[in-house]
Formats: structure tokens, C-alpha cells, sequence
């Protein structure tokens, strides 16, 4: 899934960069024209009204709502002037987040023509926006975002066959990172970290995925269910145990980093000079 943080610039050097690809059977094809919209669904109640009404949709680009914002097709962006093209085929959104903007979920809608008196074509996407300076800005600055916990979870629509959505919200996501954080600085010695200076981004992410999978493992108990009519016998949310399994295993490693890494940090505290009540006496 495309992101981006408040106040980024959707730019292609951006490896999860807001951009389209459009093909004409299967190859590359430029277009006439292209426009989008951006509308913000980062609430439950706003994808509902999204989705399902027409009145409240909130449009976050461009202002004011129902203006689209056209794009540079004919120009890379590497040009002088840019444009929004990157290669054959492939545009992105000349937009930059503002640093209010809502943290969740939003959605692109792409409509462009193929020719100067072709028909219209539509693509929607979903992305997400991040807050300003989100996990972590560390001693090595890395980050980590919702994406990338999703990679290492494999948690897209397209690989969830038979939940045909993603498995984790953004605010599940928000939570283990936070858990993670807390569970690291309880551990001994205790330290106070934030997400913000966290030692390391693993860690985070074997963190956050245990406590994913352990979370989903609750939901699984709750709703178990086995049905059977004739010879049909169907188990419907029976992966208590997998998850669980899962999700132990990955506190496990967690649990056993975390101790090897506050040891280390512990010794590197421990060296200096060593003191002596005779440093100052006479000797004879």
C-alpha cells in the first residue's frame, strides 16, 4: 500500500509512492489526459459515508470539494519544467500532505481519457497517511511504517483470499507499535523509550507482529464455531491455536533480543574509571 506523512511531498523518489500505471492490452500506454481526487477515509464513519452515502464525503485535494486537479502528462518529471510523468504509462498525484491532515486511511480516485475524444476511465486506491515524524527518527533514522509491518505480516487484499480486506487496521498497527515500545521498557532494567528513539526498527517490527497475531488470536477463541450438516463439516474462525503459536513465537524472539541487547547496553554503561577510597592518601 502507497503512504505518505503529514507534510511529505508525493514525490517517485518515494519507493511507496501515490501513482497509477495505465496499459492498453497489457503494454505501457501515455494517456491524453489525467485528473484525481483525494477524499479522506481515515474514520470508520467517513469510509461509510464514502462508500455507502454521497453527502458527507470529505475531500482533502484539491479544495474547494468536487474541483479535480489535473496533472503534467506530457513531461517526466525529471524534465525542465516537470512534469507528473515517471516512465510510459506510469503518472503520480503532484500532491503534498498537510501537516493537519487526518492520519488513516484515504483514497485516490484517478480519472483520465486515452485520447483527446476517447471516454472517461476511472481507478481508485487506497493509501494511508502517517503522522509527521512517526516511528522512529532514531540514531540511524529509520522508519517504520504501517506498510511495513503489512509486508512482513503479508497483510494485502490481494494475498487475503478468503477475507478479501486487510486483516489489521492502521489503529491495530498503532497499537502493537505502541505495546512493543511499553513491553521493551518494562523489561530489566527498565528504560523509557519512546517510539520516537527506539533502539531498533526489528525489534519493533518482531514486537508488533506478535502482538498482532496474538490479538487476532483472542477473536479467533471468541468466535469459534464448528457446524456440521450431513456430510459437510465446516470450522469457521478455528485458528485459535495457530495464531497463538504465532504469536508466542515471535514474543519469544522479541523477549530474547531485548534481553541481549539491554545486557550489551548495560556492559557499554559499565565501563569507565574505577574509583579508590586510597586515591588521595600518602603512600610510605
Amino acid at each position: 500500500m502507497a503512504h505518505i506523512t503529514q507534510g511529505e511531498i508525493n514525490s517517485p523518489v518515494n519507493s511507496y509512492v501515490i501513482d497509477i500505471y495505465t496499459a492498453s492490452g497489457g503494454t505501457p500506454t501515455d494517456v491524453f489526459e489525467m485528473e484525481y481526487q483525494i477524499y479522506n477515509i481515515s474514520t470508520q464513519d467517513k469510509k461509510t459515508e464514502y462508500y455507502f452515502g454521497n453527502k458527507d464525503i470529505v475531500q482533502s485535494c484539491p479544495l474547494p470539494a468536487g474541483v479535480k486537479q489535473s496533472i503534467v502528462v506530457s513531461a517526466l518529471y525529471t524534465d525542465n519544467p516537470p512534469g507528473q510523468k515517471i516512465s510510459t504509462g506510469r503518472y503520480f498525484a503532484n500532491w503534498t500532505c498537510p501537516l493537519t491532515e487526518d492520519v488513516g486511511d484515504h483514497v485516490i480516485v484517478w480519472t483520465f481519457k486515452k485520447s483527446s475524444g476517447g471516454s472517461n476511465h476511472s481507478f481508485q486506491e487506497v493509501f494511508s497517511v502517517m503522522p509527521n515524524g512517526y516511528y522512529g527518527g532514531g540514531p540511524t533514522g529509520y522508519k517504520l511504517a504501517y506498510d511495513d509491518v503489512r509486508r512482513y505480516m503479508r497483510d494485502y487484499v490481494f494475498r487475503n483470499i478468503l477475507l478479501d480486506t486487510v486483516e489489521y487496521s492502521n489503529e491495530d498497527i498503532q497499537q502493537g507499535l505502541d505495546m512493543c515500545v511499553d513491553r521493551f521498557n518494562i523489561t530489566t532494567p527498565m528504560t523509557q523509550y519512546t517510539g520516537e528513539n527506539f533502539p531498533s526498527k526489528y525489534l519493533l517490527l518482531l514486537g508488533t507482529s506478535a502482538h498482532l497475531l496474538t490479538m487476532v488470536s483472542h477473536e479467533q477463541l471468541r468466535n469459534q464455531l464448528a457446524y456440521n450438516d450431513g456430510n459437510i463439516h465446516v470450522n469457521i474462525t478455528d485458528k485459535h491455536q495457530l495464531y497463538l503459536a504465532a504469536g508466542q513465537a515471535g514474543w519469544s524472539q522479541f523477549d530474547q533480543f531485548t534481553r541481549a541487547m539491554k545486557n550489551q547496553m548495560n556492559n557499554e554503561a559499565a565501563f569507565g574509571d574505577l574509583g579508590s577510597p586510597y586515591s588521595y592518601s600518602w603512600r610510605y
